[in-house]
């Protein structure tokens, strides 16, 4: 499956598919996909192999050829994510999806500058998704709601909190299969919110060489 078009499309698989809406409109008039061509759909479960039966102005035709469950990986990588500006947020957003995180948790801090809302819960989850398929992954991953951060209870063995200013060790070598990073803000941490995540098991870690 490996080389073809890839896309989220969550509807149950079935012999015979009729693509719209979105993906319709991406794959018609953007790649200009034709008669024939096969292309990859995954939903929240499976991933397909579907071939391009017929094209018109409203939708695609295409058939099944092959199918398989999503593959969840051998290891665990959980990323916090301070609530920032959009423009900061979606690029990051979309770079976390390319590299395989398994899940990924928007957190209110007290210089997070700004709120998510239903319609930017959609477009992180739609840009985490992109980031995926543009990756060739073979599972989606998860995006949880927005959360305070004195809520966090990280789940993970190992914990790292990226605050270069505040730094107690430089980035360590990592070989536990189960880690959780804490990104952000733009502003830094409070104080108080250093505490916190330290007394929650963050190791707090410098990504600059030089500190």
């Amino acid at each position: 499956m490996q080389g073809l078009k890839r896309f989220y499309y969550n509807v149950p698989f079935s012999d015979e598919l009729v693509l719209e809406g979105e993906v319709f409109n991406h794959l018609k008039n953007v790649l200009r996909c034709s008669a024939g061509e096969e292309i990859i759909l995954y939903n929240d479960v499976n991933i397909a192999r579907y071939r391009i039966d017929s094209l018109n102005k409203r939708r695609i035709s295409a058939h099944f050829i092959e199918e398989k469950k999503q593959i969840n990986p051998d290891y665990m990588l959980h990323v916090y994510l301070a609530v920032m500006k959009n423009r900061y947020m979606d690029n990051i957003i979309h770079k976390l999806g390319e590299i395989g995180i398994t899940k990924l948790i928007p957190v209110y801090t007290e210089n997070s500058t700004a709120t998510v809302n239903n319609n930017t819960y959609l477009r992180y989850n739609d840009l985490l998704i992109k980031g995926a398929l543009q990756a060739e992954l073979d599972f989606l991953p998860a995006l949880e709601k927005t959360v305070e951060i004195h809520q966090i209870n990280p789940e993970c063995d190992t914990n790292l909190l990226f605050a270069a200013r505040r730094a107690e060790i430089k980035i360590p070598v990592v070989t536990s299969k189960s880690v959780s990073l804490f990104l952000g803000p733009e502003g830094g941490f409070a104080d108080k919110e250093i505490k916190f995540l330290s007394e929650k098991g963050f190791s707090i870690v410098s990504p600059l060489s030089s500190v």
